[in-house]
This record gives C-alpha cells, sequence and structure tokens, in this order.
C-alpha cells in the first residue's frame, strides 16, 4: 500500500479476496469518512493455440463502486527473449508471441 495520505491510494500484489478499506477526510472545520470495499477476482486464464501468435488480453469489465481512475499492466513472468510491450490501457495486445508460458498482472 502506498501514498495512504493522498488522494489516491496505491495497491498492489493483493489476492484474490475481499478488501475493506477506511477511507477518512479532514479539512478546516469538517471531516468525512465512509468504507469501501474492493473485490479481487482470480483472473481467466487464456490459451493461445499456435500457429497463432497474439492475442488480447482486456480489462475493460473490471469494475469497481465508483469508476476505475487507472489501468497498469505488470509482465510476472514472460518467456526469455520475448519483448512484452505495455500499456496503461483497459486492453492489453500481445503480438509476435513465442511459445512458453505467460503471466501477466
Amino acid at each position: 500500500m502506498q501514498d495512504q495520505n493522498t488522494s489516491t491510494l496505491k495497491l498492489s500484489k493483493l489476492r484474490q479476496g475481499l478488501y475493506t478499506f477506511r477511507v477518512a477526510v479532514t479539512g478546516k472545520h469538517s471531516y468525512g469518512g465512509s468504507t469501501v470495499n474492493v473485490t479481487v477476482m482470480q483472473p481467466n486464464n487464456v490459451t493461445v493455440k499456435l500457429p497463432s501468435n497474439e492475442t488480447v488480453l482486456d480489462g475493460a469489465f473490471s469494475t469497481d463502486d465508483d469508476k476505475i481512475a487507472h489501468y497498469h499492466w505488470d509482465a510476472v513472468a514472460i518467456p526469455i527473449g520475448y519483448n512484452a510491450r505495455l500499456n496503461d490501457t483497459p486492453t492489453l495486445q500481445l503480438k509476435d508471441l513465442i511459445v512458453g508460458s505467460y503471466r501477466f498482472k
């Protein structure tokens, strides 16, 4: 967890499950608070069968209780020699795939 005292909290390395956070906002002569629930769901597995060498990972159907502020893809494990071009959009297009196992989050 990073940036707890800012308007945007950064969470990483969450496992599948339900997380509850208490949000508190303070200002001059004012205070407010609420509880926020975040559900992390198990991702779907995708199998690419050769000779196809591309696929699209689609995170556009991810939801939260307000609106998703930011998307970010990380390559957790990819074959040696593959150059993943990652972006910060809801979908990740992977081209020129080589044989091997891939894990993205």
